[in-house]
């Protein structure tokens, strides 16, 4: 399934909340693990655990940095936001990783 465009901005748009959540108290309910910790840390269970390695990268809201990493070959991704401070929250993680081919424009057309 390929998402259009505009798909793509609408599930965009929930990032900047996602980037607020970061902001806001860390206390999880009792016996929720939490999906947030440190980046070095994230990012080194990404690589180990799951062999994702940095995609992707963009500024949201100029608050913090939202990542796309992603294991070739396992097909699996995951997107991380990380604040100022350095605390990092996965936003979203699935399988069946597919990269686009980009159309280059023709500037003689």
């Amino acid at each position: 399934m390929r998402l259009s465009l505009t798909q793509i901005l609408k599930t965009c748009a929930i990032l900047p909340l996602a980037l607020t959540t970061l902001t806001i108290s860390s206390a999880n309910a009792q016996g929720v693990p939490s999906r947030c910790g440190l980046h070095a840390a994230i990012v080194d269970t990404l690589s180990k655990k799951y062999g994702e390695t940095p995609r992707g990268i963009g500024l949201v809201s100029n608050q913090g940095v939202m990542q796309v990493f992603v294991s070739q070959e396992k097909g699996t991704w995951t997107i991380v936001v990380t604040n100022p401070h350095g605390k990092a929250c996965l936003l979203a993680a699935g399988k069946g990783w597919e990269d686009l081919k980009q159309k280059v424009k023709d500037d003689n057309a």
